[in-house]
């Protein structure tokens, strides 16, 4: 049996790792980090949300109204258009205004550009309703010979 395999021992220690308790976390950090992450949940609804969604209902009520202008000059009805015209310039006014309100995110870098193309489309939508008082105030005269009502006396009479 010389042949025999001997045994390898390893020499282990016989030291058992103790376990330590866990360390308290550092409460400082947490609560620097739930700090910070309310103030930008606050930031986002007070200064982005709350007015975006006027911002939206504005619009919406704008929109309505500029659709109503456009049924009363297809029905040719030209007293009811200058009024709706004229609703529809202090809506739109009163949406540019609010619009405004957004005006701190121009700076930044990609959401800039859209807020100037709302602003620009804003005062391209006002100078479109300036012009339709242009038109409506040179039409009004002559409505009768065009097929408009306007709730003046005839100009053929």
């Amino acid at each position: 049996m010389d042949n025999e395999f001997k045994k390898i021992r390893l020499h282990r220690s016989p030291k058992v790792k103790s376990i330590k308790p866990m360390k308290k976390r550092n409460n400082k950090k947490l609560l620097i980090i739930l700090a910070v992450t309310v103030v930008v949940m606050l930031f986002i609804v007070f200064g982005i949300v709350l007015p975006a969604k006027a911002i939206y209902s504005k619009a919406r009520r704008t929109m309505q109204t500029g659709r109503e202008l456009a049924y009363s000059l297809k029905s040719q009805d030209l007293k009811t258009a200058d009024e709706k015209l004229k609703a529809t310039k202090t809506q739109l006014t009163d949406l540019k205004q609010s619009y405004g309100g957004l005006g701190w995110v121009g700076w930044m870098p990609m959401v800039g550009a859209y807020y100037n193309d709302g602003m620009h489309t804003m005062k391209a939508g006002l100078e479109l309703v300036n012009a339709g008082q242009v038109a409506l105030d040179a039409i009004t005269p002559y409505a009768d010979l065009l097929g408009f009502t306007s709730g003046q006396s005839s100009f053929v009479d």
